[in-house]
């Protein structure tokens, strides 16, 4: 049961891109597209074909991590169950167990319009209700130690 009454309002989190997720994409994207065209013992015209792969890539897997989702929020109800804004309209959704890749969360899912996969970056989102989405999917929060000295 979550930690607050039905009467409270349901926290929601909002979701946005990650840019830091599109700029590592863009970078590795370039990063690939140089060694191959500049890396490789092939005739140029192969070289310019194989560095064009990533390229066109890019703007995909950009649009993908770094523009608006199109879920655009999460809420989570007092009865456990998820609920996401997709249109401006709120629909139940059902969620898999969430994958921790490092400081990302990656929350795949199904609803009405489709299967989803959401990667969330905790730099660019609000820090309470992340947290809330933390502890229900048992995420441990980082702890710093005071002064940076261990012991």
């Amino acid at each position: 049961m979550p930690p607050w009454s039905a009467s409270c309002a349901p926290p929601v989190l909002e979701l946005r891109g990650s840019r830091r997720l599109g700029l590592a994409w863009a970078t590795w994207c370039l990063a690939l597209a140089t060694a191959l065209a500049l890396g490789c013992d092939l005739p140029w015209p192969l070289r310019l074909a194989a560095a064009a792969i990533p390229l066109c890539l890019l703007r995909p897997g950009w649009r993908w991590l770094a523009d608006a989702p199109a879920l655009q929020a999460l809420r989570w109800l007092p009865d456990g169950r998820w609920q996401a804004r997709q249109g401006g309209q709120w629909g139940y959704v059902k969620l898999r167990p969430p994958r921790r890749l490092g400081p990302l969360l990656w929350l795949c899912g199904s609803s009405a319009a489709g299967p989803f996969a959401l990667i969330l970056d905790a730099a660019g989102m609000e820090p309470n209700p992340m947290r809330l989405l933390q502890a229900r999917v048992r995420w441990p929060i980082p702890t710093r130690e005071a002064g940076g000295q261990k012991g």
